[in-house]
């Protein structure tokens, strides 16, 4: 720890250095979790590493260290009642509660350094700025910050802070917020490199995103377009060679990001129509689809338990529907309480309505009890699925696991890649996410197919199950029904 003080990233290296040996040590057994307990190597140097790679300002290095330590240790047999596995846990929980403040440090910094240089004015930041609130689906602020906004708007320094600390959190998985921030860093009013901490963060090269696949493959990259065309609109000074290259792009690319990331396809064909403007044919027809788009990835990612966070970034099509009109109103109620159920498709899918509306019966007097038994057994089947696919979002201990030796006996299910025997007696991985997320979609096929079938004998019944509960004229009616 003295040579930490005085020297911080040579403390790190040589922290690392006896890390990767303690690693390499242990090889295929590191992450090994017997009943008698784990390697102690883990309560030593996995936390000095941490600890001076925060004091040289690597805070995300320590972060992942730390989440990963503490998270493995915390799965052991005795970690709730071991008085020395909470004191190593809390250990690790005292260098990352470093790691956050030194990270809230940079986040207030960077934060006020954009919030001062948002006026209106040549050479500021403020079409960047609403270029990062336009992607995250703010696009309130945006508006107010573009050129046709009012030229003496400010946000708050906590509106701003509340947006840069989001950004930096969800950089790795978005592309075009990341690329926004990088065509701030070599230009005024202020040095984006002097924040060092969330610059290296920035400035680095992520994977995992199929829009870092595409832009590796493709000669234009869509997110760097997106972000030159976002700031320019911004600014009221787009030229035709960034939109003709955005266009370009997306004809490369569209069919590609529509399937993989469909999110990412919503943000740019929202801002394409956006910068289009009065060339759009029927805009108010295409911020509608662009709005039932907007629930569709809701559906995509609830049918794939997709646990990544949207945020707002899937809200810009609802700011541009039409409330002029007493149709276009209940339209526009309809396409919102569309977006809201889709958020909450899973919870509508595994609880069942309890009574039959307007008959003063319960569905069970109805329902035939052998399909109302074979929809619990589905629904069964789609809570478990679903957890597994939380599993990697939940805490190191959910991993543990028991099972039938019938099971083990049986073998692996069918599409699953055996392990060797000698890896486990269950002999395949049970929390298989390909597994996991191919189960979702059969059990879903199935309940359709049920579903279908219960027509014949109880239509009230499939229709609840399949018909989304609610839409403007039922809320409507619902209303009135109060009335006297």
């Amino acid at each position: 720890m003295s040579l930490a003080s005085t020297e911080p990233v040579a403390a790190a290296l040589i922290a690392l250095q006896a890390l990767a040996a303690f690693v390499g040590a242990l090889g295929d057994k590191l992450f090994f979790q017997p009943w008698q307990g784990h390697h102690p190597g883990w309560h030593v140097f996995p936390l000095i590493a941490a600890r001076n790679l925060v004091a040289a300002e690597a805070i995300w290095a320590a972060r992942f260290i730390c989440a990963t330590a503490s998270g493995f240790i915390e799965s052991a047999k005795e970690a709730p009642f071991d008085p020395r596995l909470r004191g190593v846990i809390a250990d690790y929980e005292a260098v990352r509660a470093d790691a956050e403040r030194l990270y809230a440090g940079c986040v207030d910094e960077l934060a006020w350094a954009l919030h001062s240089n948002a006026a209106s004015g040549e050479g500021s930041f403020r079409a960047e700025l609403a270029a990062l609130f336009w992607t995250a689906g703010d696009v309130l602020h945006a508006d107010l910050l573009s050129a046709d906004g009012p030229a003496d708007y400010v946000p708050p320094y906590a509106l701003v802070r509340a947006l840069v600390d989001q950004n930096m959190a969800t950089l790795p998985r978005a592309p075009l917020i990341q690329y926004i921030w990088l065509e701030m860093k070599d230009r005024g009013p202020f040095s984006l490199r002097g924040h060092r901490v969330l610059f290296g963060h920035i400035n680095n090269v992520f994977h995992g995103h199929p829009l870092h696949e595409l832009d590796a493959i493709f000669p234009l990259s869509v997110s760097s377009c997106y972000a030159r065309v976002a700031i320019a609109h911004m600014r009221g000074q787009l030229s035709e060679d960034d939109r003709t290259a955005l266009f370009e792009a997306m004809a490369m690319a569209g069919d590609l990001v529509k399937e993989r990331a469909p999110d990412v396809y919503l943000q740019i064909t929202a801002l394409a129509n956006l910068i289009e403007g009065d060339r759009v044919k029927e805009p108010d027809q295409q911020w509608n689809l662009l709005a039932n788009l907007s629930a569709g990835v809701l559906r995509w990612a609830d049918v794939r338990a997709i646990f990544e966070p949207f945020d707002r970034v899937l809200d810009a099509p609802l700011y541009a529907l039409r409330v002029d009109s007493h149709a276009a109103l209940e339209q526009t109620l309809d396409r919102i309480e569309a977006f809201r159920q889709a958020n909450l498709g899973y919870w509508l899918s595994s609880a069942p309505p309890l009574h039959a509306v307007g008959r003063g019966a319960s569905y069970e007097e109805l329902v035939p009890a052998d399909l109302l038994e074979e929809e619990q057994t589905l629904l069964r089947e789609l809570r478990g699925a679903r957890f597994i696919r939380m599993l990697p979002h939940l805490p190191s201990h959910y991993g543990r696991y028991g099972f039938c030796i019938d099971e083990a006996l049986d073998g692996p299910p069918a599409g699953v890649t055996p392990q060797p025997q000698a890896s486990g007696l269950l002999r395949f991985d049970p929390f298989d996410q390909k597994l996991a997320e191919r189960e979702l979609s059969e059990t879903h096929d199935r309940l359709t197919q049920l579903y279908e079938r219960m027509r014949a004998v109880c239509p009230e019944y499939a229709e609840a199950r399949i018909t989304p509960p609610s839409s403007a004229a039922k809320f409507v009616a619902a209303l009135h029904a109060g009335r006297r």
